[in-house]
């Protein structure tokens, strides 16, 4: 799936996966009633594993109200290996930037 200019694996029902110890860029997704995704919150991480996936995260209350549901909650992964925090903020502030999350606010 591409999200901006870039490629994300998934997304995946949040509830049924189960985070990598990978460096990455997140987005937190939700299908609308036209059966497309809408991006809720854009994230980043050195290590997936450790980001409080799937309901321990700060903003999953958020996640939630906004899908309308848990099982409605979505996450796609741009894996970044080798990356520095500089690196991901960067893709993160983009994508902020185009899609104006309401859970990042």
């Amino acid at each position: 799936m591409d999200i901006g200019n870039y490629d994300f694996e998934g997304p995946y029902q949040l509830d049924n996966w189960n985070p990598p110890s990978r460096a990455g860029v997140y987005c937190i997704l939700h299908r609308n009633s036209n059966n497309n995704y809408n991006v809720d919150y854009v994230g980043e991480s050195e290590n997936l594993s450790e980001r409080g996936f799937p309901w321990s995260h700060h903003r999953s209350d958020c996640w939630i109200q906004s899908a309308g549901s848990k099982s409605n909650v979505y996450i796609a992964i741009h894996y970044m290996p080798y990356s520095t925090q500089q690196q991901r903020t960067a893709v993160e502030s983009e994508l902020i930037r185009a899609y104006t999350p309401g859970c990042n606010g």
